[in-house]
């Protein structure tokens, strides 16, 4: 999936899993966090429909707000781990 893609996919799952962003008129750059759409089980939810829908694993550590305050930041982080998955593990010679 291109980034464009991406941020469409996690703007529906938003939609579909937070149901406060449906009438908000959601934004890519609207605060998830902050601006009160989504507290931290709505996360854990989110983030485990993510990791299916994009078949990838979010660490403990990456459960930052940085990576889930908004479409724009959820869709780089996907991006990101896709691409550190692509590439593998790097060898050490």
């Amino acid at each position: 999936m291109v980034n464009n893609a991406i941020e469409e996919r996690v703007r529906e799952i938003i939609l579909e899993r937070v149901p406060k962003s449906r009438k908000e008129g959601l934004g890519s750059t609207d605060q998830l966090l902050s601006g009160g759409l989504l507290d931290s089980l709505g996360i854990l939810d989110v983030v485990t429909i993510l990791e299916q829908t994009f078949d990838l694993t979010v660490d403990d550590e990456e459960l930052v707000p940085e990576n889930f305050e908004s479409i724009e930041s959820i869709s780089a982080f996907i991006h990101k781990k896709r691409g550190a998955a692509e590439s593998g593990p790097s060898k050490d010679v």
